[in-house]
């Protein structure tokens, strides 16, 4: 549970959000990302990102499985084509 956050600034201040008890440990988030961008901005990446996608052009998946593949593929997930 995020308690609180960085300010910029020629320093790095950490203000809390919420009150924190005595002892209690100081907790911050990065915020909700695949790995590229915590890698880009922040230096590291999770191993088990649950947040990691990969967009793909749906011209590239077919010309490279077929278009009746493709196709195909479209129908069994039970999308439309324009919301690719």
């Amino acid at each position: 549970d995020n308690n609180a956050g960085l300010v910029g600034g020629d320093t790095m201040d950490m203000t809390t959000v919420r009150a924190v008890r005595k002892s209690e440990e100081v907790l911050n988030t990065f915020g909700i990302h695949g790995n590229a961008t915590l890698l880009h901005k922040y230096g590291f990446a999770e191993l088990d990102n649950e947040h990691v996608c990969v967009s793909i052009r749906p011209e590239a998946v077919s010309r490279l499985a077929g278009e009746t593949a493709f196709q195909e593929a479209i129908s069994d997930l039970d999308i439309e084509e324009q919301v690719l």
